[in-house]
């Protein structure tokens, strides 16, 4: 028998001032009576449910757990249940997931331990049937969930007992009404496209997806991957001819800025993150037509493993170089933004000349350690520095990056 799912979340509004507090997955006891409380709910709510089966997964998640490509929560969800079934006959049960210590019986499940989940947690939720009672059942959950799908005192009571944090409220909604929220919620706060991005993970469609800001940034996402126009502060530069070369510095900190805060919100959501090297004129990844974009993205992209940007200034001999030098050039609220580095001949003239950006912060202290294992091995004198400040933009003549 062919057996469908229609997934959906409870979700938990909890007391900003706790939101720090990350509850691991509910034992298997905790997990049954939740599942009993959330099953009467839904039974208020919706129709015919009694001829549906209900898996709940026993913890609180944050949305970027649950919304992920291929939404293995809510799949692993579904493939529990059709394995729990004798013969693969449908039978309408509740089947409540929980953990034995602090996992769950499929490992890697579990919600995150980190100290970083917002106000608002989910409960992941799906229901099985038909196909004809299924679709049925989903009609319902659009319409009645949103307009009245507020969680009982119960069921926040049983929240509360379990993870020992108090509800301020609960309310059932579908993954499209999340998606709604998070779409409005990102907009808001300025970042606009990086919804229909993830959503175009989330749900794959046979064509590309591209968010192209005027600020320059430009984002391509198909099905899993995504792919990052990354620029060098000398080629963006080279683009900013109405900025006042005093202003450039401040310009570029904001554009790294929304960079990062894009690439997080990707990366967040389990998208593999592929960066490809910006051109300062007639770069193919802005051309009109996305398929072009695309077609560069894959082939000029940068393996998701290569963790730095290289800026090549000046290439020379590096048999002649006596001693490097490494300056780290900081900006305000953002860390490193380039290492710059600087290969001396014996009369200190300059062989050769090379940015390193790192493009996530594990990549920072992995830039000078790999310049200094190199001095080290070449027998050369090593020196570095910190500077807050950007190197000055040179031109790009006989450079690359890469």
């Amino acid at each position: 028998m062919s057996i469908h799912a229609a997934s959906a979340v409870l979700t938990v509004e909890i007391d900003p001032t706790a939101s720090g507090v990350a509850p691991g997955p509910l034992q298997k006891a905790d997990a049954e009576h939740l599942g009993q409380a959330m099953a009467a709910d839904l039974q208020r709510l919706l129709d015919n449910l009694p001829r549906h089966g209900l898996v709940v997964m026993g913890g609180l998640y944050d949305s970027t757990e649950l919304l992920r490509p291929g939404l293995p929560v809510f799949q692993a969800m579904t493939d529990l249940y059709r394995n729990a079934m004798p013969s693969g006959e449908f039978q309408p049960s509740i089947m409540a997931v929980g953990a034995q210590g602090d996992r769950f019986p499929l490992a890697g499940l579990e919600p995150g331990r980190d100290q970083s989940k917002g106000p608002l947690l989910l409960i992941p939720f799906t229901l099985l049937g038909t196909p004809e009672t299924v679709s049925a059942l989903r009609q319902q959950m659009e319409t009645r969930l949103l307009e009245r799908g507020q969680g009982s005192v119960e069921t926040g009571r049983m929240i509360e007992r379990a993870v020992g944090i108090e509800p301020v409220n609960l309310f059932y909604a579908t993954l499209d009404d999340i998606g709604a929220l998070m779409r409005v919620q990102l907009d808001n706060a300025g970042f606009q496209g990086l919804w229909d991005l993830i959503d175009a993970a989330l749900y794959p469609r046979a064509e590309p997806i591209r968010c192209l800001l005027d600020s320059g940034h430009c984002f391509l996402v198909h099905h899993n991957v995504a792919y990052v126009r990354q620029e060098v502060f000398r080629s963006w530069a080279q683009r900013q001819e109405t900025i006042e070369p005093s202003a450039l510095e401040a310009r570029y900190a904001r554009w790294q800025r929304l960079q990062r805060q894009y690439v997080a919100g990707l990366a967040a959501h389990g998208l593999t993150v592929c960066h490809v090297p910006g051109q300062a004129k007639d770069d193919p990844m802005l051309d009109s037509t996305p398929e072009r974009a695309f077609s560069h993205a894959q082939t000029a992209a940068l393996m998701p493993e290569q963790t730095v940007l290289h800026d090549s200034l000046h290439d020379g001999n590096p048999d002649q170089v006596c001693r490097l030098e490494l300056t780290r050039h900081d900006l305000p609220d953002l860390g490193p933004v380039v290492f710059a580095v600087r290969g001396l001949d014996a009369n200190g003239r300059c062989v050769f000349h090379r940015h390193d950006y790192p493009l996530e912060p594990a990549a920072v202290p992995v830039i000078p350690q790999s310049w200094r294992q190199h001095a080290e091995t070449r027998d050369i004198a090593f020196s570095e520095q910190q500077h807050v400040g950007l190197p000055r933009a040179e031109p790009l003549a006989n450079s690359t990056s890469r």
